[in-house]
């Protein structure tokens, strides 16, 4: 059965990403920058919660079987289960 994309949800956490990684550039690249920009690159912790959300998201999505509800296992991967 082949995996389903989220393209949408891998876009979005493609953004998520650059968030965080231009709010680390900030200090360094952002002198002088307009004040509503200096507000959306402080925020780049928010990135980081939306990437770590998406990625659990997507993984879950991609792997559960839809008839089943059930996580399938990639070949050569270990299989643990909780509960």
């Amino acid at each position: 059965m082949p995996l389903r994309v989220l393209h949408a949800l891998t876009g979005l956490r493609f953004v998520a990403a650059l968030h965080v990684l231009v709010g680390h550039l900030s200090g360094t690249f952002a002198q002088g920058w307009p004040g509503w920009a200096m507000n959306f690159v402080r925020t780049g912790y928010i990135g980081v919660s939306l990437f770590f959300l998406l990625s659990g998201f997507i993984l879950v999505y991609t792997q559960l079987d839809p008839e089943t509800r059930e996580m399938r296992a990639q070949k050569g991967s270990p299989v643990v289960t909780v509960g």
